[in-house]
């Protein structure tokens, strides 16, 4: 078994493994957004994100975060950059699913399900 101490400075919130890019992502309480090489275990980017994201996803190649604002955000994993972003709900995005074919479903402290479809 392999493991990674001390990935945050505080409660992890979500992490995936992103399989078509071997990578393991992770979020917490700290802001940060982490992502390591799933083969080598080794960091390849961290990015304090100014606002805590609470739950992530994988979807076409991309990870898309849901964080305290409200705001879904779809990330380019090989730059670490932001490639879009939609306030997605009137508080905090609390879970997401990106299994949903082309979609990515939302639930958030509104009290609101939302099921978005990113234009192509």
């Amino acid at each position: 078994m392999s493991f990674l101490p001390a990935v945050h400075h505080g409660e992890v919130n979500a992490c995936l493994v992103s399989s078509e890019h071997q990578r393991i992502v992770t979020c917490g309480s700290d802001r940060l957004l982490r992502v390591i090489d799933m083969e080598t275990l080794t960091e390849l980017f961290s990015k304090d994100i100014q606002h805590e994201i609470l739950c992530v996803g994988a979807l076409n190649g991309a990870v898309v975060t849901g964080d305290k604002e409200g705001y879904l955000r779809v990330w380019d994993m090989d730059i670490g950059q932001v490639a879009a972003q939609l306030q997605a709900h009137t508080g905090p995005v609390s879970c997401l699913n990106t299994r949903v074919k082309g979609a990515v479903l939302s639930g958030g402290q509104d009290r609101c399900v939302k099921l978005w479809k990113p234009h192509h």
